[in-house]
């Protein structure tokens, strides 16, 4: 103790004082802050700022840490090795920049409202083109930045500025939105339209990264260019404007969903940019206690404001997934019982969703479009829409009381092997066409002469003359008359999609062709029952065959 002298030096702030002292020593020597690393962050480290700005060698004395600190320690350090702060000039450079941009003149309020219209059209339109082109022409993105510029400086006025112009900016988007929807409002609601109305995580994420890159690059004038792809990925008038649309139909639900989207953006683009504006240096300095406060109550209004955002995406987040997982298990259902009860591939699946009947019982409707080889009858249709009914009953997605509408449209295929051609076995019928020596009998002549009138003369002689050559009763030649033409019975295809020809009565049996609805066939003997289906052997044209008895007509 009787080697140290005690010196007091007036100075500005605390790390100019030590540097007039350091001018005089060999060494300085100081000890390690114990602020915590969120004051440092806000406030700035002091013998940071000392091993920064000394002219001589400088040793920091601290206790030793935990290996969980060192690790801190570690990260911290090497995040400002590669993202070294900026420098006064950088730093007023970019301030003056970033204040200019925003404040709400007359240009300001043009832009967001043509954005606005820009990308209500192009939801309207469900054109992502015309969506993204409106991204790009809308500022807001430059106000959200200051706000977290204002909210690091603790500068109140610029706060107020830049709160103010986003405000308004809102206001205006929400307003053209609306009014743009009241224009077009029998238009159909589109997939770009209903993409904004359910924020995730996803989205806060996107606005997270998106905020630290737009922060970045407008203090560092090299990375400037990205700003424009900083503006896509952070969407900030199309949730305005899919609100707007949806108000306008009183549909109060999906444009509170879109609301919360464009909060979910604001809210984390703020404290992203606010948080890059730290590590690149800026802060109110120590004497600034007014800016200090000023930092440190809205830094915990957007905390707050954090907080709630996280809790509402995470409800809206959950209740998404459980839709998700809800509309997959109606398609995996609806896959399994077309291919159970139709023998049938599904092609495609639109579920239109619950709506009440007019007895106030809840219907699912369902769209189903199958592929299948096979008809499928009415019967089948009922047993198809019994199934599913059951099993999402069992699966909680139905309760009781609840029905299934079911609307089945069936694409008619055939499957070719090439390997393997369908092979036509025709089987040739001759009993069908009469023979050529039946019809030559059929004289008219010998039927004439049958009529007895003009040989008998009623005369008293019994010497009657007859003429021989009414003997001839081989005229019973009549029974060779066609009369095969009876079993010749013929059937009409009544099937609007066609009936496969098959070479066997059974639905596995190779296809020999195709039979058109509203196609006449030949009807042989035989009819056989093979499974569920009446099997009727036809002929059409050269092709002898098996059809569905309950296609014929």
């Amino acid at each position: 103790q009787e080697r140290i002298e005690t010196e007091i030096v007036t100075a500005d702030s605390i790390t100019e004082g030590i540097a007039q002292v350091a001018s005089a020593v060999e060494l300085v020597i100081i000890g390690a802050s114990q602020e915590s690393s969120l004051d440092k962050l806000l406030f700035g480290n002091i013998p940071d700022v000392v091993v920064r700005d000394s002219k001589r060698p400088v040793m920091i004395a601290r206790q030793p840490r935990k290996r969980l600190e060192n690790w801190a320690g570690k990260i911290s350090w090497n995040i400002q090795r590669l993202i070294p702060r900026l420098g006064l000039a950088d730093r007023t450079s970019a301030y003056t920049r970033i204040r200019r941009n925003t404040r709400p003149d007359i240009d300001y309020f043009m832009m967001i409202s043509l954005a606005t219209i820009i990308a209500a059209l192009g939801l309207l339109v469900n054109s992502p083109a015309v969506v993204i082109g409106a991204m790009l022409v809308a500022p807001l993105m430059s106000p959200i930045i200051g706000i977290g510029l204002a909210m690091v400086l603790g500068d109140a006025r610029f706060l107020r500025l830049s709160l103010g112009a986003v405000t308004k900016g809102v206001i205006i988007a929400l307003g053209v939105g609306f009014l743009t929807g009241l224009l077009f409002f029998r238009a159909e609601i589109t997939n770009e339209m209903l993409s904004r109305t359910q924020p995730s995580i996803v989205d806060l994420l996107i606005a997270w990264f998106s905020g630290l890159a737009a922060a970045y690059a407008l203090c560092r004038s090299d990375a400037a260019g990205a700003l424009p792809g900083v503006a896509i990925a952070a969407a900030l008038v199309p949730p305005l404007a899919a609100s707007g649309l949806f108000f306008a139909r009183l549909d109060f639900q999906p444009a509170l969903g879109a609301f919360l989207l464009f909060a979910t953006n604001l809210v984390t683009i703020t404290l992203a940019s606010a948080l890059m504006f730290l590590v690149l240096g800026f802060r109110p300095t120590k004497d600034q206690k007014a800016r200090r406060a000023v930092q440190a109550k809205s830094a915990r209004v957007a905390l707050f404001s954090l907080v709630a955002v996280v809790a509402l995406i995470s409800v809206s987040s959950y209740t998404l997934a459980e839709k998700d997982a809800q509309r997959n298990r109606i398609h995996e259902v609806t896959r399994q019982k077309v291919a159970e009860a139709a023998n049938a591939k599904l092609d495609d699946l639109t579920i239109v969703g619950f709506e009440d009947d007019e007895e106030g019982v809840r219907v699912l409707t369902l769209d189903v479009t199958v592929k299948s080889e096979f008809p499928v009858l009415y019967q089948t249709v009922l047993d198809l829409r019994k199934g599913i009914g059951s099993q999402l009953r069992e699966d909680g997605i139905l309760k009781e009381g609840d029905k299934v509408a079911l609307s089945v449209t069936v694409i008619d295929i055939t499957s070719l092997d090439p390997e393997i051609p369908p092979t036509a076995t025709v089987t040739p019928i001759p009993s069908l066409t009469p023979t050529p020596g039946a019809t030559s009998t059929m004289t008219p002549t010998q039927t004439s002469t049958f009529t007895p009138t003009p040989t008998w003369t009623p005369a008293p002689t019994e010497t009657a003359t007859a003429v021989a050559t009414a003997t001839p009763t081989m005229t019973a030649t009549p029974t060779i008359t066609p009369s095969p033409t009876a079993t010749m019975a013929t059937a009409v295809i009544s099937y609007p999609f066609g009936v496969n020809l098959r070479a066997d009565p059974r639905l596995t049996a190779p296809v020999l062709t195709v039979l058109a609805d509203g196609e006449t066939v030949i009807v042989l003997e035989g009819r056989e029952t093979a499974g569920s289906l009446e099997w009727q052997k036809v002929q059409a044209g050269d092709f002898v065959g098996w059809v569905a008895a309950d296609f014929l007509e």
